[in-house]
């Protein structure tokens, strides 16, 4: 059995599933490229501005975790994801 048959059988059960092969979609590979550039360029010009590594890391941490909540709330079912997250983090705040 040649490469492609093997990749074009793997190819026929993803879409026997619905149609649609596994994967993100346009809209959500859109917003994580978009996502990952910003972050990347944020750590460029931080290091660019002679700001710290820890601080920096810091920073990224932040933006990298704003990012994850976008591109799980563009993901199917994913909001739901993000508000239990949100009401775990209030709940062990102690809020």
């Amino acid at each position: 059995m040649s490469v492609y048959e093997e990749m074009s059988r793997s190819s026929e059960r993803g879409r026997a599933d619905g149609g649609r092969t596994a994967g993100p979609t346009m809209a959500q590979a859109v917003v994580i490229s978009t996502v990952v550039t910003v972050v990347l360029g944020l750590a460029v010009v931080l290091r660019l501005h002679g700001i710290p590594t820890t601080e920096t890391l810091q920073i990224l941490g932040g933006a990298a975790g704003i990012g994850v909540c976008v591109v799980l709330a563009v993901t199917p079912g994913g909001r739901g994801r993000v508000a239990a997250m949100a009401r775990a983090a209030a709940l062990y705040a102690g809020r």
